[in-house]
């Protein structure tokens, strides 16, 4: 290889180096708004009610016959 060719593949590597670098940010800007969602929806799925049945001792006590 000749010096201009070296000079040209370092050129282009380090172009494909920011694209790259671009991408990455992208993708973890993504991961971070998803990490922001999935703990948003794990809060409010805490403040809904449970569906399984209260088990107090009023509840669970046997009816006088």
């Amino acid at each position: 290889m000749d010096l201009q060719k070296l000079v040209e593949t370092k050129q282009h590597l380090l172009l494909e180096k920011e694209k790259q670098l671009a991408n990455l940010y992208e993708i973890t800007g993504a991961i971070k708004l998803l990490d922001q969602q999935i703990l948003e929806m794990s809060k409010s799925e805490d403040n809904q009610p449970s569906e399984t049945q209260a088990s107090t001792p009023q509840e669970q006590a046997v009816p006088i016959e």
